[in-house]
């Protein structure tokens, strides 16, 4: 195809995973790249970026459904989808999921014009699906998976995931949640100032950073850490976030004693935090990837993931950059834990292995992939 590849990629919301890509994505000659984004934010999800909408960059209208509870579900209505796919005249769509209003109409918008599009997701096999769920799902996703023309994954679960239900597996190409790895990486530092400012003097200190909603399970670190101080066990738990178990779970951490609660960190501070940290816990029952994961490996931890964390395949090497523990089993966390409080050196070396492994996970290799993603759908029209 001749001349700059006009391109429409719709994104759920800026997050501070994915804006970084989209600007390099912006920046790059051959492409003639427009970014739509279906919300501003979300009532417990709202970053901030230092950009306008432009002509290039821009927040579609919308009207936002939301319902709380363990799993937050927010559901973005963007009537004008229809109006800037006719008027972008695009070579190539970049849709987001199957779930949203603006998938959904994209792709009918392309499956009645011939345009091809580029299906990224997240989504893997974990967790349970409601019986009408999965019905609905029979359904939609062999048409929307199998009528796109490459598509983009975030591991290797949620590729698993697209090719079971139409896609190539030769045309599912890398795109994960990473953080900016080179940047944390610089900013990961030990603040004995932070650790003295929250009580602790030669305890291990074991970090969580997260909404603090039911699913992502802080209760779980919680009991884990009282079982671990039954046992004489020195260590201060770190939970980051705010959301709307935070009540209940500082009710549950009063009598455990070692609970620090630190509420929202700024993305900026987030490296010193992690740096000043000595193992990285996301017990998480559900969890399409876990871009926290990869901050916290930047920054050279050890990391503790739930086997329902989706990263834990491509980033988590037990005993090697770190381990996996059985879902919602408040025991084996404590084991697990355990094998780390008492083994400094271990958890260092596993901290470097982690920070290596991170490294092939970086914003560039992201970008890579949606060019190579967005050209094999290109020739396919």
């Amino acid at each position: 195809m001749k001349g700059r590849l006009r391109v429409a990629l719709f994104s759920e919301l800026p997050t501070p995973y994915r804006w970084p890509v989209f600007e390099r994505l912006l920046a790059r000659p051959e492409l003639s790249l427009r970014v739509f984004f279906c919300a501003r934010g979300e009532p417990d999800r709202d970053w901030s970026f230092p950009f306008e909408p432009d002509g290039r960059v821009r927040f579609l209208p919308v009207t936002t459904l939301s319902r709380s509870g363990a799993r937050s579900v927010h559901v973005h209505v963007n009537p004008t989808v229809f109006g800037e796919l006719a008027r972008g005249r695009f070579d190539v769509v970049v849709l987001p999921g199957y779930a949203m209003f603006a998938s959904q109409a994209g792709a009918l918008w392309c499956r009645a014009t011939g345009t091809p599009y580029v299906l990224f997701s997240e989504t893997t096999h974990l967790g349970r699906r409601r019986p009408a769920v999965r019905a609905l799902k029979r359904l939609l996703l062999p048409v929307l998976v199998g009528g796109a023309k490459a598509w983009l994954a975030t591991g290797s679960l949620s590729r698993e995931y697209l090719v079971s239900w139409g896609a190539r597996g030769e045309d599912v190409f890398p795109f994960p949640n990473s953080p900016d790895v080179e940047a944390f990486g610089r900013g990961a530092r030990r603040s004995e100032e932070l650790r003295r400012a929250h009580g602790v003097t030669d305890e291990t200190v074991v970090l969580f950073v997260a909404r603090l909603l039911g699913v992502k399970r802080a209760d779980l670190l919680i009991e884990a850490a009282a079982r671990l101080t039954d046992r004489g066990k020195k260590l201060a738990v770190w939970i980051a976030g705010e959301g709307a178990e935070r009540e209940s779970l500082r009710h549950l951490a009063r009598e455990v004693g070692c609970v620090s609660f630190l509420g929202n960190v700024a993305t900026g501070d987030l490296p010193a935090l992690y740096g000043s940290a000595d193992i990285f816990v996301l017990p998480s029952d559900h969890e399409p990837w876990g871009a926290v994961v990869g901050e916290a490996m930047a920054c050279g931890l050890p990391v503790v993931v739930s086997d329902h964390v989706g990263s834990a395949p491509d980033l988590v090497v037990p005993d090697e950059t770190g381990l996996v523990f059985p879902r919602g089993d408040a025991a084996a966390l404590a084991d697990t834990l355990e094998r780390l409080l008492s083994d400094p050196g271990r958890r260092r070396r596993m901290g470097r292995r982690a920070a290596e492994r991170i490294a092939a996970y970086s914003h560039d290799a992201c970008v890579e992939s949606f060019l190579r993603a967005v050209h094999t759908a290109a020739r396919a029209r």
